[in-house]
């Protein structure tokens, strides 16, 4: 029951359930309640019930090896991080592929908008500045809050690629200057 509440959305059921439900029980697809609302939008306040009702914020799928905090980076949803974070998510779990959520965080963050949006139509371009300021500082924030909840940001993957390195690589100059004055 607790699954269905987060992954369609119903903050009043997921409410309900948080007594009786096991929070951190995978589906059959290997995915905590927790996992299933951190790559949704519009969880905010399931995540919040699911974190005071003790779910585990460093619980790890069985094969993915990702965590929530994993996810909920890996699908753009940066408030959650945030939420994970302050609720004792360890940024130096590595997935299946030795990547932490500072590895998801340099290969994620989107780079920002074109000059046209996916109509074709023009777009303002102080909006597109004064949001990608906004996401530069929450981006600048997470960074901050994953290196003091232990995130390495020498940490190399499976692969032998650090943070910075899959930064480079995806031409994300954000996270490349942040991850140069950190390590």
């Amino acid at each position: 029951r607790m699954h269905a509440a987060c992954r369609f959305g119903f903050p009043h059921a997921a409410t309900a359930f948080i007594e009786d439900a096991k929070e951190d029980t995978p589906d059959a697809k290997g995915f905590t309640p927790l996992m299933i609302c951190a790559v949704k939008a519009d969880r905010g306040e399931i995540i919040q019930t699911l974190l005071a009702g003790g779910a585990d914020a460093n619980a790890q799928h069985a094969k993915l090896g990702s965590t929530a905090l994993h996810q909920c980076i890996a699908y753009d949803q940066l408030d959650y991080a945030s939420a994970m974070l302050a609720a004792g998510a360890k940024g130096s779990i590595q997935d299946c592929n030795g990547r932490t959520a500072l590895h998801s965080l340099a290969v994620s963050m989107n780079q920002g908008a074109n000059a046209e949006n996916a109509n074709g139509e023009d777009v303002d371009e102080a909006a597109m500045e004064k949001e990608k300021a906004a996401r530069t500082k929450t981006v600048t924030e997470l960074v901050e809050a994953l290196l003091a909840n232990g995130a390495d940001p020498c940490c190399k993957d499976n692969s032998g690629r650090t943070a910075l390195d899959l930064a480079t690589h995806k031409s994300n100059t954000t996270m490349v200057e942040l991850l140069k004055e950190r390590m």
